[in-house]
């Protein structure tokens, strides 16, 4: 009888760990909700590509992007990205874009659409991209079909000239919108400034407050624009009132331009 001896031997296959990961594209850029599909693949000392690794992929910036489990990367919000890929405990990552929205409507208001001739009012053009988020404002640019009706300058201040319709055309980066305007014949608006005239200290605050009525005592939305004269204070706008505040002591001119022609300090 012949006795035989098997020896079983487990080969455990152990797979070679990467001198590399590479990830292609080295650099990717999208705008916030598209998305870009990211590859990585293993290299070994001598450069060859090692087969059926398994890759983890991280987003070390989730605020701006995120990444799924097979490398695709979608934007969230807009800034630099970065996205790793762990293969074997060995990570490598990229940089991704994420471009904010571009403006896909601008929405524009009128301090009035009815202005009497004369008056000086302000345009306030928003902006706002595909999924109605506002985004920054581009730069304007603004037309009137009727310029001696009313005519706006570079700064979005429109002139009501005579009486009349127009149409106010605004447009910026690539976007377009209109608004009517109805100019009415002057009622001999009359101006007036309050206080006139105003005794503070260093760091007090000082409200001027601008108006503006037709010869028959009707009141009207004045709409002034702001000025100073003299350095060591400071004048901002808020909600149509002049707010003043003196950090050096001096004497100081408030100047509320109301009307292209009528300036009131």
């Amino acid at each position: 009888m012949t006795h035989g001896l098997a020896a079983l031997l487990m080969i455990a296959a152990f797979q070679a760990a990467p001198a590399q990961v590479e990830i292609t594209p080295e650099r990717a850029e999208v705008e916030v909700t598209e998305s870009v599909q990211l590859q990585a693949r293993a290299l070994d000392g001598a450069g060859r590509v090692i087969e059926g690794v398994a890759v983890r992929w991280i987003s070390s910036t989730p605020e701006l992007a995120s990444v799924d489990a097979s490398g695709v990367v979608t934007g969230l919000n807009a800034g630099m990205a970065k996205i790793t890929a762990v293969v074997a405990g060995r990570p490598t990552s990229v940089s991704v874009v994420i471009r904010a929205l571009p403006p896909a409507e601008l929405r524009a208001e009128l301090g009035t659409e009815t202005p009497y001739a004369g008056q000086v009012v302000p345009i306030r053009v928003r902006a706002f991209n595909r999924l109605g988020e506002p985004v920054d404002d581009p730069a304007l640019t603004y037309r009137s079909s009727a310029p001696d009706v009313a005519d706006v300058d570079a700064a979005g201040l429109l002139f009501a000239r005579s009486e009349g319709s127009a149409t106010i055309e605004m447009s910026g980066a690539g976007v377009t919108t209109q608004a009517g305007v109805t100019v009415r014949p002057d009622p001999g608006l009359a101006y007036g400034l309050e206080p006139r005239e105003a005794s503070v200290r260093t760091g007090d605050v000082v409200r001027f407050t601008a108006s503006a009525r037709t010869e028959a005592g009707e009141e009207v939305q004045a709409f002034p624009e702001w000025s100073l004269g003299g350095t060591g204070a400071q004048l901002e706008d808020e909600k149509g009132q002049g707010v003043f505040v003196a950090e050096e002591p001096g004497t100081y001119r408030v100047t509320a331009r109301m009307g292209e022609n009528d300036v009131i300090s």
